[in-house]
């Protein structure tokens, strides 16, 4: 049983949603690359699920609880003490990294039940906000530490070539890189083939037929879609729809993506305030499973 929760007061700028699943069956389940990081709660203690490539499967037994924080896109990057990119593809313990020296870590060692993990987790979350500073003093844990992670995030999801994105930004694309890199743990171009398959596959689970599919989600057609969806994913898209009921779950849309005007950058100083265009409907699919995103489950 998966169930997400809206994310606590003070969060949704930060957090997709707070979630947990408790496997029934002895089961694999295949987690779908969507940019977001994860904080869980697991059998085996607090871990942190960093942004993935490809798909990543989970082994659950029967009766595992898992209970998370999901951190949205680009969102991330300034809470656990190291380079994101660093946690890409990577499943690490908590007490692994230097965010576990937080005051806030020890409290959560042991939880009694659900309602306890969670409340403990969204205590955790709170505490990582409230305490990030800058060199001039505390700053808005609302922001994200790269203001422009949501602007570069939906620009490349509508099919924005980097190039454009950089200069839209007033980047290089090599400063572009860097960014993108901080922000998200990936490339600029792995970004946009992880947000355009998952744009592609929520229209896909929709019924969308794959050739309105590929012209939607920016591929030149289906037959560059599908290659793409197996080299990248390693699925076509069409393998993960229409969703199973147990992965019948849509990510609530990401207000941190169209809640304020993206910046324009010039290096490192913002320049001007360049309004895009909203697009709240279309971000990644949930995650039902240990990293509980977007699962194919084979019950052993």
């Amino acid at each position: 049983m998966y169930e997400e929760r809206p994310p606590a007061p003070g969060l949704a700028a930060r957090v997709a949603c707070h979630w947990h699943n408790v496997s029934e069956t002895d089961s694999t389940q295949l987690v779908v690359p969507d940019a977001c990081v994860d904080l869980i709660w697991g059998p085996g203690g607090l871990f942190v699920a960093g942004p993935d490539t490809g798909p990543m499967p989970k082994e659950m037994a029967a009766g595992d609880v898992f209970v998370g924080v999901r951190f949205r896109p680009g969102a991330a990057s300034d809470l656990f003490g190291v380079p994101l990119h660093t946690l890409r593809d990577q499943r690490v313990p908590l007490s692994d990294l230097p965010a576990a020296t937080d005051p806030a870590f020890p409290a959560t060692s042991t939880a009694p039940d659900l309602a306890a993990k969670h409340t403990a987790l969204t205590t955790m979350t709170r505490a990582w906000l409230t305490r990030l500073t800058t060199p001039a003093g505390p700053r808005d844990p609302s922001c994200p530490a790269d203001p422009a992670a949501p602007f570069i995030a939906r620009a490349l999801r509508v099919g924005r070539p980097v190039s454009a994105v950089a200069r839209d930004l007033g980047l290089s694309e090599r400063q572009l890189h860097r960014r993108s890199l901080t922000a998200f743990g990936y490339a600029p171009k792995t970004l946009q083939r992880v947000v355009r398959f998952q744009r592609a596959l929520r229209l896909a689970r929709a019924g969308v037929p794959l050739a309105t599919v590929a012209a939607e989600a920016g591929y030149a057609d289906q037959a560059h879609l599908s290659p793409r969806g197996q080299t990248a994913e390693r699925r076509p898209p069409a393998h993960f729809g229409p969703a199973p009921a147990v992965a019948a779950v849509t990510r609530p849309a990401a207000p941190c993506l169209t809640r304020a005007p993206p910046p324009t950058w010039h290096s490192d100083r913002c320049r001007s305030a360049t309004p895009a265009p909203a697009d709240s409907t279309e971000w990644p699919e949930s995650r039902p499973a240990a990293r509980a995103r977007t699962s194919t489950t084979t019950t052993t």
